[in-house]
């Protein structure tokens, strides 16, 4: 394996040097009038100025930090496999990783004829978790997801549950739908397996076999230490960024992402083999494997598939982020 210092010099000039570097600082106020962005300019995992969210309940049970993280990065994962532009099919859409079966999350429709668009429930999850962060509110709550028109006036546009599992929420008609079932086969039916010992340290490779892939992380931690909260927000902010804006044709040859307020930086670049699909489940991976592994520093990692390698990627840290301007984002 190459050493983590070449590594993480090539993963720094690949992310400075790519003109899809778009998001490396906040470029959002709080200030109302501050707040209007061009998305296609700097895409914010938040969404537009118009989309917000509002919390409908009060909190009783708490929820463990680590499990809520392990469930927003699987719920983020299985919502940017589907069309960005695309509805939730059932109602309510239930997501829970087997990982930690005690908390869940539900989308539910604002009424039992209006389906809810994916791309809302990827905003509302950015900015309920920034919210959560920020505001220390580890509790179980249901969010109100709600859409402000040119004439100001909101319209409701689906509730998001968060809390122990399953959800206990009255609200919604329909069945209930498993956030695997929102997986396609290639990601449904995947057995992880951790090589040199349960946690992912240096050198450690990670196989994750699908249906038709044989994917294998080599791992080389090294350089700044960061927070859980840097990695879980650095990733969740990419994997949005991706559903939103990446071409989904062909392969992978540069992604950038992040999440403005933490200092996860994620860089990503492959050559033929390296599809989206297989670049949000590496984002998941990379996060995933740090808190295994209880390591937050800056992660290089070498992704290969049935043996040939076929991408490099990780995060970096990215320089003193403004930790108090993305408020925009929590409400």
């Amino acid at each position: 394996m190459r050493s983590g210092l070449y590594l993480s010099g090539w993963l720094i000039a690949t992310a400075f040097a790519s003109p899809l570097v778009v998001d490396i600082g906040p470029r959002v106020k709080d200030s109302d009038s501050d707040r209007s962005h061009n998305l296609s300019r700097a895409p914010l995992p938040w969404g537009p100025k118009e989309f917000g969210f509002e919390t409908k309940s009060e909190g009783r049970n708490a929820l463990d930090p680590r499990s809520l993280y392990g469930l927003a990065l699987l719920m983020a994962t299985m919502l940017a496999i589907g069309d960005f532009e695309g509805e939730l099919p059932n109602n309510p859409a239930t997501f829970v990783n087997i990982a930690f079966p005690h908390i869940g999350a539900a989308v539910y429709r604002p009424n039992p004829r209006e389906p809810v668009p994916r791309k809302y429930v990827h905003w509302g999850l950015a900015r309920v978790m920034n919210h959560i962060i920020r505001e220390q509110d580890y509790k179980d709550n249901i969010y109100s997801l709600f859409w402000t028109d040119p004439n100001r006036a909101t319209r409701k546009v689906g509730e998001l549950y968060i809390g122990p599992s399953p959800p206990r929420m009255g609200v919604g008609n329909g069945g209930s739908q498993t956030a695997s079932s929102l997986l396609p086969q290639a990601l449904n039916s995947t057995e992880i397996v951790l090589g040199a010992g349960s946690q992912p340290t240096n050198g450690t490779q990670a196989s994750i076999h699908g249906s038709s892939n044989s994917l294998t992380y080599q791992y080389d931690y090294h350089g700044d230490e960061m927070t859980v909260e840097d990695v879980v927000m650095g990733t969740l902010g990419s994997i949005n960024e991706a559903a939103q804006f990446h071409d989904r044709s062909g392969h992978t040859t540069v992604f950038v992402g992040s999440f403005p307020r933490y200092y996860a930086f994620c860089v990503w670049t492959g050559g033929p083999g390296f599809t989206y699909s297989i670049l949000i489940q590496s984002l998941r991976q990379a996060a995933t494997a740090a808190m295994s592994a209880n390591n937050f520093h800056e992660l290089s990692i070498v992704l290969r598939n049935n043996g040939v390698e076929i991408a490099r990627g990780g995060y970096i840290s990215k320089p003193e982020p403004d930790r108090t301007s993305a408020s925009v984002a929590t409400s």
